[in-house]
């Protein structure tokens, strides 16, 4: 089953047409569009949760419509639009969700066309159709008791359209999802309850209020606490423990309220006077260290992490990389990851798995002990798992190699020989 996004003329972006897989990677220069790919994905993939939530609440189709387009100027303003009439469409197979602009008949404005196929239409009646009938038998009984068996009711009848929805599209199309913005020491300084406050008041970049609330939740000690105790896998644990270690340089601990970060010689360093990199990765380590112990009943989750390069040596980011290949690992039929990032040292990391990967695939037992010896089998990545795109100009293209299965090594290593040709050019100066 293919899953694509397809834009055309939208803030900058010329023409971008990327296939989604469970691993998929973006790079390019900075305002090449990735973020906006990212958010254009989340934005589409949502569509699910939308139309349930619609369902639930008795709305028309006219009214689901006109909430999804508000969402969508609330993620992309339109003052960033551009002058073009664009189109975008998000697709699973011969289904798909798609929105476009169209100019208003002797008008100088414009509007947004929202429209999907027929499976998304019958399938928002007909899941109405059963919520109101539910909540009609439910009306007659006393209250209390009403309200409960409503809520059993009516999450039995939404599990079934996820599985149904699950069936008839793709797995990944109704996975619940989450963005990692960049900026992320942010949310490492600010107190808790900010983004609940926020997030009432419309005040701040919704994805930056949304990742804000969750980490919050996250990060709450009786969540960490009962999540602790249920976890079985010690051997996951401690894999994941050790590299959010290294990455971090220290380990996550929260004291009355504070968070810290305990060194190997015992010293405590409060976040807020930690390192930019440390305070950078913090909120992504937490996230990564707590979603491979936490699969939905229902479906999986989506993950979109812009640049977990920033502010953290070449070390880290391979490091950084191997915990997402880790935790992906750790439940790959219900994880999907969307990265954006400027970092070569990120693919060159993604390359050393892939390529044990590939060795793997045909390797005896004693040659598999040799390879995971470089390379635990816990971060093999296969290559039918993974896409990888450059970005620029406008334009994407796929970096990875359909022959060896690797990403191509010249988009790596680009900037590094511009700056070797202009320093042999400097050293044969006659001067």
């Amino acid at each position: 089953m293919m899953e694509k996004i397809e834009i055309r003329d939208f803030v900058g972006i010329k023409y971008i047409t990327l296939e989604v897989k469970q691993i998929n990677i973006l790079i390019g220069p900075q305002a090449s569009g990735k973020s906006i790919v990212a958010k254009l994905l989340f934005y589409f993939k949502s569509f699910i949760s939308e139309l349930i939530n619609s369902a639930d609440k008795s709305k028309s189709k006219r009214d689901l419509d006109k909430s999804f387009k508000g969402k969508f100027e609330e993620y992309f303003p339109s003052s960033s639009w551009g002058n073009k009439n664009f189109r975008i469409r998000y697709s699973v197979n011969q289904d798909f969700i798609e929105i476009h602009r169209k100019q208003r008949a002797k008008k100088s404005s414009s509007e947004i066309v929202l429209s999907y196929s027929d499976f998304y239409k019958n399938e928002f009646a007909e899941l109405k159709s059963l919520i109101q009938k539910q909540s009609e038998k439910f009306a007659e009984q006393d209250l209390q008791a009403s309200m409960l068996s409503r809520f059993d009711v009516v999450y039995d009848i939404q599990r079934s359209f996820l599985y149904k929805a699950a069936e008839s599209l793709n797995k990944v199309a109704t996975f619940s999802q989450l963005y990692i913005p960049a900026g992320r020491s942010f949310f490492a300084n600010l107190k808790s309850s900010i983004f609940t406050f926020l997030s009432e008041k419309n005040a701040v970049d919704p994805f930056l209020v949304e990742f804000g609330t969750y980490y919050e939740r996250m990060k709450n000690p009786v969540r960490l606490s009962r999540l602790r105790r249920s976890i079985n896998d010690k051997q996951l644990n401690d894999e994941i423990a050790l590299l959010n270690k290294k990455i971090l340089c220290g380990k996550y601990l929260k004291e009355d309220g504070e968070d810290y970060l305990e060194m190997d010689e015992g010293r405590k360093i409060n976040i807020a006077n930690s390192s930019s990199g440390q305070q950078e990765t913090l909120p992504l380590a937490i996230i990564l260290g707590t979603i491979a112990f936490m699969k939905p009943k229902v479906g999986g989750n989506s993950i979109y992490i812009e640049e977990p390069e920033a502010h953290i040596f070449p070390a880290a980011q391979r490091d950084m990389v191997e915990l997402i290949s880790t935790v992906y690992n750790s439940r790959k039929d219900s994880l999907q990851f969307l990265i954006t990032t400027h970092s070569p040292y990120i693919l060159t990391a993604f390359n050393n798995l892939l390529q044990a990967g590939f060795l793997a695939n045909d390797s005896n037992e004693e040659e598999l002990k040799k390879i995971s010896q470089l390379v635990p089998s816990s971060r093999f990545i296969l290559s039918n798992e993974l896409t990888v795109y450059s970005l620029s100009d406008g334009y994407s293209h796929s970096i990875l190699d359909i022959n060896t299965g690797l990403i191509d090594a010249n988009i790596i290593d680009q900037v590094s020989n511009e700056l070797a040709i202009q320093f042999d050019q400097l050293l044969d100066l006659d001067i």
